[in-house]
């Protein structure tokens, strides 16, 4: 296991993610879902259509950003 999965299996509750990301593939953030799928460690995994990296700094009413920080504080509540 790298070092980047063991931290995630530590510090990654749930996953956001735009599927137009140009600084990290989304591909990378399917591959480290299924590996944390496989290690059963709890997590959500959630992709935003049309979405680049850091889209989530965007939090106005009904954004993406939004949604994604309502879900990572759902996923930190629940866990």
């Amino acid at each position: 296991m790298g070092p980047l999965i063991a931290l995630a299996m530590v510090a990654l509750p749930g996953g956001v993610h735009g599927d137009a990301d140009s600084t990290v593939p989304v591909g990378k953030a399917r591959r480290l879902a299924a590996v944390l799928d496989e290690r059963r460690v709890p997590h959500e995994m959630h992709l935003y259509a049309g979405a680049d990296h850091v889209f989530d700094a965007n939090r106005s009413p009904g954004s993406a950003g939004q949604d994604a920080w309502a879900r990572t504080v759902a996923f930190l509540r629940a866990h």
